[in-house]
């Protein structure tokens, strides 16, 4: 996909994005989306997303006063990296580090059927609207409460995906459906069972119930530290759409 399609696909990724993982407190400020969230570290929820089209550095100084009212560093989400180097340029001179480069990946789901892996036998997943188990697992120590709270802020129809069981859960993932597209996040698997299959088995659950819903195409994000879990997208039909990045301001 090339031209205005691709930059429209980005551009949905992105407000589909920032929708189902939505801050406690979102403030639009010069075409910047500032959030921010008390009690949880993930950077999501506590960073500013400029604006898509670029031109961004100029609302830089009502970025940096909001975060700092608040007693946080300033986290900028560089999004979509390639569309904003003057941006990305300026908050390196302003002393901001890099951190936790991502790749955005995409696959159309029209017509395919979502088979097991002929390699591993797969687990049993289960689908609910909830699973309260998926933020005692996923959740940093001390953040499960602001998690939950987090997913029942969630407005677009949403699905948890869980192998094993409830005492003994072996792998969690999650997706949201909106726009048309289907949002995988939240996947993690018990730290010894990892590389047999159970991440594969949750995906395919996840994918399965979008293409059901009707969506069109799945999108992900992965840090480019992850090279299992980018095997394991790539095995699903998954190719770039986009990178991003952050920028943390310096102490």
């Amino acid at each position: 996909m090339t031209g205005p399609a691709q930059v429209e696909r980005e551009r949905l990724i992105e407000r589909c994005a920032a929708r189902a993982w939505p801050a406690e407190t979102v403030r639009s400020e010069s075409g910047w989306l500032l959030r921010a969230t008390e009690h949880c570290s993930r950077r999501r929820g506590n960073s500013a997303v400029p604006p898509f089209g670029g031109g961004a550095a100029h609302g830089l100084s009502a970025v940096e006063e909001f975060y700092r009212c608040r007693g946080t560093p300033v986290l900028v989400r560089v999004t979509p990296a390639h569309r904003h180097g003057g941006l990305d340029s300026e908050l390196a001179l302003r002393g901001y580090a890099a951190e936790a480069p991502t790749l955005v990946l995409c696959a159309e789901l029209f017509g395919r059927a979502w088979r097991g892996s002929s390699r591993r036998a797969e687990c049993r997943v289960v689908l609910n609207a909830r699973d309260p188990l998926w933020a005692e697992y996923t959740a940093a120590r001390g953040e499960v409460a602001a998690v939950r709270r987090t997913v029942d802020r969630i407005a677009p129809t949403t699905v948890f995906a869980r192998a094993g069981e409830p005492g003994d859960p072996l792998g969690f993932g999650a997706a949201v459906f909106d726009s048309g597209l289907l949002g995988i996040f939240g996947m993690w698997t018990a730290p010894g069972r990892r590389g047999g299959g159970i991440a594969s088995a949750v995906l395919r659950r996840l994918l399965e119930w979008g293409t059901r819903r009707g969506a069109r195409t799945a999108w992900l994000q992965v840090e480019e530290s992850t090279p299992a879990a980018l095997a394991l997208y790539r095995r699903r039909g998954f190719g770039l759409s986009h990178r991003y990045h952050y920028r943390r301001s310096p102490e």
